[in-house]
């Protein structure tokens, strides 16, 4: 039971983390409490970052931090692809059956590893293409939860009884005949390598709020625009007579 217990607890840690990460960089974008941010995403591992779903419209733009970290996510896919091949663990033939077991010895884990990679790459693609946000939150739930079922898969059953069901039971009497071998040094230092860069990758992702734009003043037409009105003129005064009349002529005319 403990270690079932132990087991869950490294995968809920192991996600929570980089679910912190994202929620804390979301948290600020929306002008919401990091601390709630924190707290959310601690409780429910990326679960929590739909409370921060609406965010601001903006132009988006990755940093040198981003593009790094991108860049890295296909060199730890590439180093996946080549731990399929050398033996994870190694030890005594009487014990294990064989000197040493590979991925490539399990075909299911060897498929597994080609998928996890393949999703690396393409989260990688989709962050350079501009889509980074949700590519970044699909790569942090891939790795973190690959990267904690392994771990936790291992301190069920062991390195060995990942391979060999029939070791899984004898992890006590076989310390010291069985060690980790070149394949997964190269596995493990591959899974490190993806699990900082996707803690890293939303703090190299940035957000420039948009402006809003001046409101803009419509041409009137013609028929709309107001002239100035014209005052009336008086009418002027005239020589010897009164106002608005000729004088009379007196007398014959030519």
């Amino acid at each position: 039971m403990n270690e079932i217990v132990t087991a869950v607890l490294i995968v809920w840690l192991s996600m929570a983390i980089p679910s912190v990460a994202y929620g804390v960089v979301l948290a600020r974008r929306a002008g919401k409490s990091v601390g709630l941010a924190v707290i959310l995403c601690l409780v429910l591992p990326w679960v929590g970052l739909l409370f921060f779903a609406a965010q601001p419209l903006g132009e988006r733009r990755t940093t040198g931090l981003g593009h790094y970290c991108a860049s890295m996510l296909i060199v730890a896919a590439v180093m996946a692809v080549i731990a399929i091949f050398p033996d994870w663990i190694v030890g005594d033939p009487s014990l294990l059956g064989a000197e040493g077991y590979a991925p490539k010895d399990v075909l299911l884990l060897a498929v597994f590893i080609v998928v996890w990679a393949l999703a690396l790459i393409a989260g990688s693609a989709a962050i350079s293409r501009g889509d980074y946000m949700a590519a970044g939150i699909a790569l942090g739930v891939v790795v973190s939860f690959a990267g904690g079922m392994l771990v936790a898969t291992v301190s069920l059953w062991g390195s060995a009884g990942v391979f060999v069901p029939e070791l899984r039971e004898m992890q006590a009497s076989i310390d010291g005949r069985v060690h980790v071998g070149p394949g997964g040094w190269v596995a493990l230092i591959a899974l490190i390598v993806a699990y900082v860069c996707v803690v890293l990758l939303p703090f190299g992702l940035r957000l420039i709020p948009q402006e809003p734009a001046a409101p803009q003043m419509q041409p009137q037409s013609p028929a709309e625009q107001q002239w100035p009105e014209q005052q009336p003129q008086q009418p002027q005064q005239q020589w010897g007579g009164q106002q608005g009349q000729w004088p009379r002529q007196t007398g014959a005319g030519w």
